[in-house]
């Protein structure tokens, strides 16, 4: 679908504009259309993890924080802004681990290129290991990989350990 919308003669993007643009091939504008391609397909799922977080939060909270005279702007810094904290890792980690994993977009759009612009690491591991069959160069780029991702998750997790409550108070 994304190939036709952005396809340079016959694409809706540009037929809208009504001029060719080489969407795909242009190693300028490669990467920051399949970023946007993979942030429009993540936004429903981050939405809905943000709208679980946002009805887990009880009313009475924000009912005795009105009562006490709370502002709607401090209402949302004090209270829905740190109840929304475990929501937040939890959608930190999954989009960090997902952004490392960008292979399918990728492959359909531009299979790497243009001239290596949007090569990211997934598909590159794919391209060692089946392009130039080299598997265990392959092999150890996707362990590294999972060692980073691993990192980051703990250092993500050492972080907002302490800054995340599941109490109600």
């Amino acid at each position: 679908m994304w190939r036709w919308i952005l396809a340079p003669t016959d694409g809706a993007v540009s037929a809208v504009l009504g001029r060719r643009v080489e969407w795909l091939s242009n190693p300028d504008l490669a990467l920051p259309l399949v970023a946007a391609v993979v942030v429009w397909t993540n936004v429903g799922y981050v939405s809905l993890s943000f709208l679980a977080g946002l009805l887990a939060i009880p009313d009475d909270i924000h009912a005795a924080a009105r009562t006490d005279g709370a502002t709607a702007w401090q209402r949302f810094w004090r209270i829905t802004l740190p109840m929304l904290r475990p929501t937040t890792f939890f959608v930190l980690v999954t989009g960090i681990v997902s952004a490392a994993q960008i292979f399918d977009i990728v492959y359909a759009l531009t299979g790497g290129g243009p001239e290596g612009s949007t090569d990211l690491v997934a598909h590159q591991i794919y391209s060692e290991a089946f392009g130039s069959a080299a598997i265990g160069r392959a092999s150890v780029m996707a362990v590294v990989l999972f060692v980073i991702l691993v990192g980051v998750t703990f250092v993500q997790h050492l972080y907002f350990r302490r800054r995340i409550s599941y109490d109600l108070i």
